[in-house]
């Protein structure tokens, strides 16, 4: 097991808590901008913050669990902090009292198992407040508490709109066409129902502010199918379908909204897609996160299509903040209470017939976009950076259980 303190580490001598931020060798760019930052964070805050390589191994994790049962035996009090419950490959050790926080980033759906198998006093951290009706809904007892993804503090210097030579950059996927093979492929072999039932938790999902998952188990209940004793993986297909159709089609219906604008998009793209905005976009192979920054610092607005966290923000509305980018997103019940729509970012509207004419409009006016960029700046480094989640995971975590109050809301 490979250690080293985070930076800036004070450890206070009020609360001698260590804790210790799993970083997997081989995540992404953005995970590894994630945990390096709620460790400075928590350093920031008083604490002992220290890294943890996980190489990825089941021997590398079984050192950091050997660890910690070492550090529960000599009565030295913990946190551990991880993403996604990668500890529970290995398991915490056997009655530990070590204070586990897990960030669990999509629906509790796509991590079933591992947080079937965890401990019921892990506290977990969800991006979309939505999501703890999941947890509920299928019986799971952890504590939930809303930690929006943040991000780090704003680059110094960043260009103003009339040195930015991108208008519009998409980043992201988009790895079918609707009713291609790939699209049918989803459903295939699914029983009729409940592939009627997909196509209205679709219809919801993407006009209501309903997670997919609750969408699907409702469809279901009202073709009297229960959805307790439907088999796991056909459960599990039918929601990863509907959050797939929902995203692919806002994804192409925007995107194909902004011919003959200047758009740019970096990452994977089905041949299909490519053909129809290929007239008008320019495409960048995605090679890594720091590339994709790049391409962010000299870009006016930062296109986020994503209705699977409308309930939470997407780690992109950070990023473009904090590089110098307005935001052009949809919707989302945590950003409306946090921005004004058209002073801090654009919401892009439910109907996209106007849309092109909209960002036109805006993109011609260098002086608003800078205004934006402004104000979004100003409220997001007052309570949204990572430093700010840390410090609320470190007075989390470092509380007697029976004190925490059970409405506590990052």
């Amino acid at each position: 097991m490979d250690t080293f303190e985070g930076r800036h580490s004070v450890l206070s001598s009020a609360v001698p808590i260590e804790f210790w931020i799993v970083l997997p060798v081989k995540n992404p760019g953005w995970a590894h901008d994630i945990l390096k930052n709620l460790s400075w964070g928590i350093s920031a805050a008083g604490h002992k913050s220290m890294f943890v390589f996980d190489h990825g191994t089941f021997e590398a994790r079984k050192k950091v669990t050997e660890a910690i049962k070492k550090k529960h035996q000599a009565g030295e009090p913990l946190v551990v902090i991880d993403l996604f419950l990668r500890l529970n490959d290995v398991g915490l050790p056997s009655g530990h009292e070590t204070r586990h926080f897990s960030i669990i980033g999509d629906s509790p759906i796509h991590h079933f198992n591992r947080l079937r198998k965890s401990s019921p006093s892990t506290v977990l951290g969800i991006p979309d407040r939505r999501y703890e009706e999941i947890y509920k809904v299928v019986g799971l007892k952890h504590r939930c508490v809303f930690m929006p993804y943040s991000g780090c503090d704003p680059i110094p210097n960043a260009l103003p709109m009339g040195e930015r030579d991108i208008d519009l950059l998409f980043t992201g996927t988009i790895g079918m066409t609707p009713y291609s093979p790939a699209w049918n492929k989803l459903v295939e072999g699914l029983p009729r129902l409940v592939k009627e039932a997909v196509n209205e938790a679709l219809d919801v999902t993407l006009n209501e502010d309903t997670a997919a998952f609750m969408a699907l188990i409702n469809a279901l209940e009202k073709r009297g199918v229960d959805w307790h004793t439907e088999n796991g993986k056909t459960l599990f297909q039918a929601h990863k379908a509907v959050e797939t159709y929902a995203e692919t089609l806002r994804r192409i219906e925007i995107l194909t909204a902004m011919e003959g604008l200047n758009l740019h998009f970096m990452g994977d793209v089905s041949y299909d897609v490519s053909k129809q905005i290929c007239g008008f976009t320019k495409f960048h192979k995605f090679t890594d996160f720091e590339n994709m920054l790049e391409l962010v610092k000299r870009t006016k607005l930062l296109i986020n299509i994503c209705p699977k966290l409308a309930g939470g923000a997407h780690t992109r509305i950070w990023n473009g903040i904090a590089h110098g980018c307005v935001n052009a997103t949809t919707r989302s019940s945590f950003l409306d209470e946090e921005f004004e729509d058209g002073v801090d970012l654009l919401n892009l509207p439910d109907d996209s017939l106007d849309l092109n004419g909209r960002l036109s409009e805006l993109l011609r006016d260098n002086e608003k976009l800078d205004d934006m960029v402004c104000n979004a700046k100003k409220k997001y480094t007052a309570k949204h950076l990572w430093r700010h989640r840390a410090a609320d995971i470190a007075r989390e975590m470092i509380q007697p259980k029976s004190s925490v109050p059970p409405d506590l809301m990052f």
